[in-house]
């Protein structure tokens, strides 16, 4: 069989069942009509030119055409493209502004652009180096780029139905005779006053903020010049152990993670690693276990944006029962500008408390806002072991976590409490050597639920639960 029979042969058994595919976009309207096309291999037609260069001979092929299957084209709507994994209609037509993109940032913009996220703004001041690659979205090609622009690219590979102009990087690139500067790619350089009022202008435009910086400094700056906005602050603890993922739908986004990230004690042997990619040294965390937490989160987010809401704070951490979704409940003290956080496994572990025989079942322990409008329990603990775990709590929080108030029984009727409790709570607000003059109590209902009072202007007033 000659060579010529042997394509020939090739052809019939394989090559023509052999398909390349390619998607053409075409201009309709205001929108890109996106169509799938099919192409068999065997039909590119070349022209070949030969140069003998004496060793051997050098064939190129330049390309004449490629002839397209034209009775099968498949046009590519969003519902096709989406259909079977869209987020919610709510959540997929926010104005997205995704500040930060490391290891968190990069895994979030990457969930939501492959679910059909439309308009997202990026911030990132750094470079793509090695170390970046093995805990993030990145890959090798992306390595020496800026953070935004590769996140920039990665949305347009995958997404076809964003606009160019909807995907908006921040940040240039700046050139002289000796080295390349990726510079205004991060979005608050906490320099002046002048640079956070133009940080507050760059968000004219958006509705969601996901923050994923790990930054203090920012997440002070969105909680306080950026109230309006919804607000995500997501953040690792060592070990990627927990995921606070924070919202300003509970308060201050601010005082929330410091009270909450305080509570935690971490793994601090080994804290740090020299290493790239991020600042150095950083955190121990592998991208299997950043990706579960950051990628239950964006689901809770979804679920919530598709009723309307946005979602309550919480915090995400592996244990033995798996993983446990710690959600904090929000309450609104009647009459006041103030709210109380604490979160549902603090709950159910006072509800698990035993009974005490003197009314005094436990002690709470958490801290305050600055401004005195967000009391945060962090801690609701039994009566005998209160001393030294309270003073555990205090030294792993370096001091910002304290005691609080009581937690006693309520009175003959539920939401009540009894005269003892009132003069015991009066008489701690009184009391120099315990630092606070407003302290809670919390009381156990005969039907085992747990209601909380703050001490104000020589009463107790009750809090009651938020949506």
């Amino acid at each position: 069989m000659t060579e010529e029979e042997e394509k020939v042969e090739d052809w019939v058994q394989f090559g023509q069942y052999v398909y390349d595919y390619f998607v053409v976009g075409f201009e309709h309207g205001k929108e890109i009509q996106w169509v799938l096309f099919f192409t068999n291999p065997a039909s590119i037609k070349n022209n070949q030119i030969s140069y003998d260069i004496k060793i051997r001979t050098i064939n190129i092929n330049s390309l004449v055409s490629i002839k397209m299957d034209k009775a099968s084209p498949q046009y590519i709507t969003k519902e096709m493209f989406f259909g079977r994994g869209a987020l919610c209609p709510i959540l997929a037509g926010k104005h997205i502004a995704l500040v930060g993109l490391g290891a968190i940032g990069s895994i979030v913009a990457d969930v939501l652009t492959h679910s059909g996220i439309q308009y997202i703004g990026l911030w990132d001041g750094d470079i793509v180096e090695p170390g970046n690659i093995c805990r993030s979205s990145y890959q090798l090609r992306d390595l020496g780029q800026s953070k935004v622009d590769a996140i920039k690219t990665k949305i347009q590979s995958i997404n076809p139905f964003v606009n160019i102009s909807e995907v908006i990087p921040h940040g240039y690139w700046s050139y002289d005779a000796n080295f390349s500067n990726y510079v205004n790619g991060t979005f608050y350089g906490n320099v002046n006053y002048n640079n956070q009022e133009e940080a507050v202008k760059q968000l004219d435009n958006f509705d969601l903020i996901i923050d994923c910086t790990g930054s203090n400094e920012m997440l002070h700056f969105l909680s306080y010049a950026a109230s309006n906005i919804d607000i995500i602050s997501m953040c690792i603890t060592n070990h990627a152990n927990d995921l606070l993922c924070i919202t300003n739908k509970d308060g201050n986004p601010f005082e929330l993670r410091k009270a909450y990230l305080s509570r935690i004690e971490q793994d601090t042997k080994n804290f740090y690693i020299e290493g790239e990619g991020c600042y150095s040294p950083t955190f121990l965390a592998n991208n299997c276990d950043i990706a579960s937490l950051v990628n239950l989160a964006l689901r809770d987010l979804n679920l919530s944006m598709d009723k309307g809401t946005l979602m309550h704070s919480t915090i995400y951490s592996y244990s033995e029962r798996g993983i446990i979704a710690d959600r904090i409940s929000t309450y609104k003290l009647e009459g006041y500008d103030i709210t109380l956080n604490v979160s549902k496994e603090t709950l159910y572990d006072a509800e698990e408390m035993n009974d005490s025989a003197d009314g005094a079942i436990g002690y709470i322990f958490g801290s305050y806002s600055k401004d005195g409008k967000q009391v945060m329990i962090t801690h609701i603990v039994d009566a005998l072991n209160a001393e030294g775990l309270l003073s555990d709590a205090f030294e792993t929080s370096k001091g910002l976590i304290d005691y609080i108030g009581d937690y006693r029984y309520s009175g003959e009727k539920s939401e009540t409490y009894s005269a003892s409790s009132f003069e015991l709570i009066a008489s701690k607000a009184e009391d120099c050597s315990i630092n606070t003059n407003n302290p809670l109590l919390a009381v156990r209902n005969p039907d085992g639920s747990i209601t909380f009072f703050l001490y104000i202007n020589n009463e107790l007033v009750k809090f009651s639960p938020m949506s």
